[in-house]
């Protein structure tokens, strides 16, 4: 069983439909959300149980949730009958679940929780004893959560797959998005909020004349950033393209992905766009910085403006360049079939 607050776009909430998916030949897979009708739900293969703590959304009930005792959130909301029950996050998640009198519990953390989620306290250390072992995306999000929190006797690192056959055959499907350029833009794909760096991108592309960019996504910040395109004057080069439930059409078009991030704990994207052979240009921002570790795989730069307008500048002249062999044969390193090994071992 794995509980998660709702199956919205996300990256843990995309991992767990993910995995989920992938674990159904092996187990009675069970998806219980907080909130029910996420964009994500209906990816969900039919073989997967889905629970729903609620049906929608609920102002305020999560917030509330975080200070009932987790025993009773627990009882409340999951119940019992599960033989391994998984927390995907290490907030409120976490805190549900650590309420389950079942020895086989996990903490699935899929961020850097240096930079997000909540401080050290008597009763993070409380929560996170509970767990059997606790399961990180990354190297990056292993030495994130040690030094924050400790407990690193319990953690181990389990990528999360992603299906390169599946990216492909989605990119030739229609796309979706209705887009302004022809092959000669770049793209980036990502929730419209301050931690994917769009708005330094954005300076970036402005400060190189001629190129273009598509940003794929919504959030919270999708004013702001509309406004700062006008205000560099690259309203006619840059455009906010909206969610999208299948970028990869799109992205397959672009001549070169830009991951942006502040930090990131894995990164998507960044592998699907190796997967369709597509050049990735990433700031050093820890989990991608692990994804293209391996051979000439992607571009890394330093994780500034002028760092992307540097790198996107000695990309256009031909400087930098990327082996696109190295980069499809590293993602396929992130194959369902890899991946899922180390987390069964885990888990069992």
């Amino acid at each position: 069983m794995f509980f998660v607050t709702s199956l919205k776009t996300g990256g843990s909430e995309k991992a767990c439909v993910r995995t989920a998916n992938a674990l159904v030949p092996f187990f009675d897979v069970t998806v219980c959300t907080l909130f029910g009708g996420g964009a994500l739900q209906k990816e969900l293969s039919p073989q997967v149980n889905v629970k729903s703590v609620f049906p929608r959304f609920i102002r305020g009930a999560a917030h509330i949730a975080s200070y009932i005792p987790p025993e009773i959130c627990h009882k409340l909301f999951i119940g019992g009958g599960y033989d391994i029950e998984i927390a995907v996050g290490d907030g409120l998640e976490s805190h549900i679940v650590s309420g389950s009198k079942n020895k086989n519990k996990y903490s699935w953390i899929h961020m850097d929780v240096r930079f997000h989620g909540n401080d050290k306290s008597k009763k993070t250390d409380k929560r996170f004893a509970s767990f059997k072992r606790i399961i990180c995306v990354s190297e990056t999000a292993k030495r994130g959560f040690i030094s924050k929190f400790g407990f690193g006797g319990k953690l181990e690192v389990a990528y999360t797959p992603v299906d390169a056959d599946e990216i492909i055959s989605k990119s030739n499907e229609k796309s979706d998005v209705s887009c302004p350029f022809d092959g000669d833009f770049y793209i980036s794909v990502g929730r419209l909020e301050d931690v994917k760096g769009f708005d330094r991108l954005i300076e970036a592309v402005a400060a190189n004349d001629g190129v273009r960019l598509v940003i794929v996504g919504d959030g919270t910040r999708r004013k702001a950033l509309a406004e700062r395109i006008e205000r560099v004057g690259a309203g006619e080069r840059i455009f906010l393209a909206g969610n999208s439930e299948n970028p990869y059409p799109l992205m397959k078009r672009a001549k070169a992905y830009i991951c942006s991030s502040l930090n990131e704990s894995f990164g998507f994207a960044p592998v699907e766009a190796m997967a369709l052979g597509i050049p990735v240009i990433s700031t050093r921002c820890g989990g991608v910085e692990e994804i293209l570790s391996i051979g000439n795989s992607g571009i890394l730069c330093d994780n500034s403006v002028d760092g992307l307008r540097k790198a996107i500048a000695d990309f256009e002249s031909g400087k930098l360049k990327t082996d696109k062999a190295a980069a499809e044969k590293r993602a396929r390193d992130f194959s369902p079939e890899k991946c899922l090994k180390k987390f069964i071992e885990t888990v069992e």
